[in-house]
């Protein structure tokens, strides 16, 4: 009888274990993703192209430019990408660049999902740890965009 119980007693603690492992963790830190991107350009020219590429990236009349100074070296804008949660939903943020001679700072902050019908910021590691690749592609992409030789024509 004391094999049973002792038995017993060991499922319970085991099953209650792994169920804790499988718990949503909380996020600890505020979603934002930074990077400062150096390219042998002038302020002029990245200023010039970045507005180019967020024009060509984000498409949608909701991703939009929402403040720009060339003097300052500014652009704050609007953005999306897709990320695959449980479904498909957008995720949204707010990008910021800011530009001087041969490197730029570019800043995705106030990210949050929309899945078309309600918006929630991030407030489970696990979500973000699935945004976060794809939010550090679309600095990628504007390096890589920046980045390459003008063509002749």
């Amino acid at each position: 009888m004391k094999k049973v119980i002792y038995f017993i007693l060991t499922l319970v603690v085991f099953i209650s274990w792994f169920s804790c492992a499988s718990l949503e963790t909380p996020l600890t830190e505020v979603p934002k993703v930074q990077r400062i991107v150096r390219v042998n350009k002038t302020k002029g020219e990245l200023y010039k192209l970045s507005n180019e590429w967020m024009v060509k990236t984000f498409k949608s009349p909701k991703a939009v430019i929402q403040y720009q100074d060339k003097e300052e070296g500014i652009i704050v804008g609007k953005g999306f990408t897709s990320v695959k949660y449980l479904g498909n939903a957008d995720t949204w943020f707010t990008i910021t660049i800011e530009i001087k001679d041969k490197k730029m700072r570019v800043t995705l902050e106030d990210i949050y999902v929309s899945s078309g019908k309600f918006d929630m910021p991030f407030e489970i590691q696990q979500h973000w740890d699935k945004a976060k690749p794809e939010l550090e592609n679309i600095i990628d992409r504007l390096e890589d965009y920046v980045g390459k030789e003008a063509e002749e024509w």
